[in-house]
């Protein structure tokens, strides 16, 4: 009888077990590819085909190496320039002077007188006369200049008009010869001509001040983003004695033409290709006249900056699995360096979660802001920012 009994406890305990097997092997069954792997030490496979341990709670379903991702606060900037004063000063000047020359002929004498002088500047020296007095004459006085007849004829008055020197005879040094004529058959005849307060004079312009030269730096995100630039400026000037104005950026010209002065601020368009990253020059430079140029700047207009956007894909045993709480998105950035501030947003599918550290890396749980099927994620900086790398893993809560 108690033989019996206990082969009857042991069939029943035999029953049980059974039971629990097979409710274990049910659960097995029913669970998730990846946790029923996890459970049984088997290798699984991502939605990419490529393999995971069951070592590894992670999968990765995003991994891209951004780079750089500049930011820009507004959509203009303005550099501003120094007034600058550009003219030049015309004034009468003596070239060369001598108190008297004396110049005589008889039949067996003559003497000549020789007056030289320089031109420094030619180019901006202009009327360029010879004048003195007379304080004797008889005879005809010829005035050579380098060579060529300028005056040939007797004189009677002691005053004369002072000579237009030609420019086309002009050189640096410049010699002028003075002679009179032979008196001819009446050889006791001397022809004389003494002259008083001789002088070569002309109008001397002075260019020291006739250009002006202005500094301004674009920085990389800047110049990497300009879409149009301009040069603004308010000129004033006395526009009958004003000549053209010129304008450089960078040795290139963008303006030459006499303003309308002192009416309204000119805005130049500058060619974005006449453009550095970094120095900048921008000149004015006149022929003659006297600018006063104020309100100077340098205006870039940049373009709308495209922040970068990420996508990666949940199927609908991952989204389940992060809705049921037993899966988590996150979305981690890795940066280049622990010294600078990195701030900014992460937008995932339209929903913005920020981020503000100095070190090395930032993580986010994105959970509760991913769809099924396709989502999107775009990094917003607040400033530029080198990002080495942005990945987003699904991972197994513990």
């Amino acid at each position: 009888m108690v033989t019996r009994n206990k082969r009857g406890q042991a069939a029943g305990a035999a029953a049980l077990i059974a039971v629990i097997a097979g409710m274990i092997v049910l659960y097995i069954i029913f669970l998730q590819p990846e946790d029923r792997a996890e459970l049984l030490g088997e290798d699984t496979f991502t939605s990419s085909g490529r393999s995971s341990s069951s070592s590894t709670r992670n999968l990765t379903l995003l991994n891209e190496s951004p780079g750089r991702i500049d930011f820009l606060s507004q959509k203009k900037i303005e550099h501003s320039i120094p007034t600058a004063h550009v003219f030049t000063q015309t004034q009468g000047s003596i070239l060369e002077q001598k108190d008297s020359l004396t110049v005589e002929r008889s039949l067996f004498s003559s003497k000549d007188a020789v007056f030289t002088f320089g031109l420094e500047d030619q180019e901006n020296t202009e009327n360029v006369l010879l004048s003195f007095n007379i304080q004797t004459q008889s005879g005809r006085l010829t005035i050579t200049l380098n060579d060529e007849i300028i005056i040939d004829r007797e004189i009677t008055t002691a005053n004369i008009e002072p000579i237009v020197l030609p420019s086309r005879l002009l050189k640096e040094t410049n010699t002028l010869i003075f002679q009179v004529n032979s008196p001819g058959a009446a050889f006791w005849r001397t022809n004389q001509y003494t002259l008083s307060d001789v002088k070569v004079t002309a109008d001397v312009t002075e260019i020291s001040a006739d250009e002006s030269t202005s500094s301004f730096l674009i920085s990389s995100v800047e110049f990497s983003n300009i879409d149009r630039a301009l040069l603004k400026f308010l000129p004033n000037c006395n526009i009958n004695t004003a000549g053209p104005l010129q304008v450089y950026i960078n040795e290139f010209n963008i303006y030459s033409g006499v303003p309308d002065c002192g009416s309204q601020r000119i805005q130049l368009e500058i060619p974005v290709s006449h453009l550095n990253e970094g120095e900048n020059n921008v000149q004015f430079k006149i022929e003659r006249g006297d600018y006063i140029l104020s309100l100077i700047s340098v205006e870039s207009n940049l373009k709308q900056i495209d922040f970068p956007v990420y996508y990666f894909d949940l199927n609908e045993d991952q989204f389940r699995a992060v809705q049921n709480h037993t899966k988590d998105v996150k979305v981690q950035l890795d940066f280049v360096d622990t010294v600078d501030r990195k701030q900014g947003q992460f937008i995932v599918n339209g929903q913005v979660t920020g981020f503000d550290t100095k070190e090395l890396s930032v993580e986010k749980d994105i959970s509760d802001d991913i769809e099924r099927g396709s989502n999107s994620i775009k990094i917003r900086p607040e400033k530029s920012l080198d990002i080495r790398r942005i990945s987003v893993t699904l991972t197994s809560r513990r």
